[in-house]
């Protein structure tokens, strides 16, 4: 049994000002997609069952300075 491809997309948005100093908005899973990942494979009233799938949409914020 193969389950569907996971489709994620991933944004990186970088602001670059003076100084060196770069502030960092990374998006994970965009699109929210909610691929299943793995699937329950013995078979009985939960075969097929999704028992992972893909995390939600996440965001993290960052900071870089470079000197």
């Amino acid at each position: 049994m193969i389950l569907d491809y996971q489709k994620q997309l991933d944004l990186r948005i970088t602001r670059k000002f003076p100084g060196g100093f770069r502030l960092l908005l990374d998006i994970y899973n965009a699109l929210n997609a909610g691929t299943v990942i793995q699937a329950n494979p013995t078979w009985g009233s939960s075969w097929l069952r999704p028992q992972s799938i893909l995390n939600g949409r996440s965001m993290r914020f960052g900071g870089e300075w470079n000197f």
